[in-house]
């Protein structure tokens, strides 16, 4: 598990920001960079997707390394892209640190997926965020129980929330990968109000709640 003793080792001194492909497949940014590339539709509807690659290993204490570069990603989407809603999906550390950069105004929420979300880890940024967390309960690397109570907080502090319970996974996700992916993105597009949250039967009285639903009683669009 990562924790913030853990020491740093340095791969670039600068913030590392992406490299934007346009519609008419020109670039812009460092080819070193974490590329954003054009998702669906056309220069009429914009979504884009982009991964972004830390400068550090590690937490790194106060510093919060990855955040830093979360927050640098974010800008450097907005200057070249415009101001677009975002919503920031990340796995164990990364989601930790999407959650933090949640405050950023192009931030409509955040998909977490095994998040570390360590007791007494700040929520009060979120109001107004959605706030999508997927965990399997056997996780040995980071605690869904920790997660489920980050949720609680979350929509005390005004975000709408929701936790899916993961039957398989673990920490890494392979098993049953497949429908983590499509978790993922469906939690995504719901975020940017593309589709309606995951949700059941057994949940239809309400889409958000800091109690987490079982994956297996979701149904998605489509199935």
């Amino acid at each position: 598990m990562p924790t913030d003793s853990r020491s740093s080792s340095a791969t670039s001194s600068r913030p590392l920001p992406v490299r934007i492909r346009a519609w008419d497949g020109s670039q812009a940014g460092p080819t070193d960079a974490p590329l954003v590339t054009p998702l669906t539709g056309g220069a009429t509807s914009p979504d884009l997707v982009a991964s972004v690659r830390y400068r550090l290993r590690g937490w790194n204490g106060h510093r919060a390394d990855p955040v830093q570069d979360t927050r640098q990603a974010l800008k450097e989407l907005r200057h070249v892209a415009g101001p677009l809603p975002v919503v920031l999906v990340g796995h164990s550390m990364g989601a930790r640190a999407a959650l933090r950069a949640a405050d950023d105004p192009q931030v409509r929420g955040v998909v977490a997926l095994a998040p570390w979300c360590p007791p007494g880890e700040p929520t009060e940024h979120l109001a107004d965020r959605m706030i999508m967390a997927l965990h399997d309960e056997a996780d040995r690397i980071t605690s869904a129980t920790d997660t489920w109570n980050y949720l609680t907080r979350a929509r005390a502090a005004g975000a709408r929330v929701r936790g899916v319970r993961m039957h398989r996974g673990r920490h890494a996700m392979i098993r049953d990968a497949r429908l983590w992916h499509r978790l993922t993105t469906t939690s995504a597009a719901a975020v940017l109000g593309l589709t309606s949250p995951p949700c059941s039967a057994r949940y239809a009285e309400t889409a958000w709640s800091a109690d987490p639903m079982d994956a297996s009683d979701i149904t998605l669009p489509g199935h």
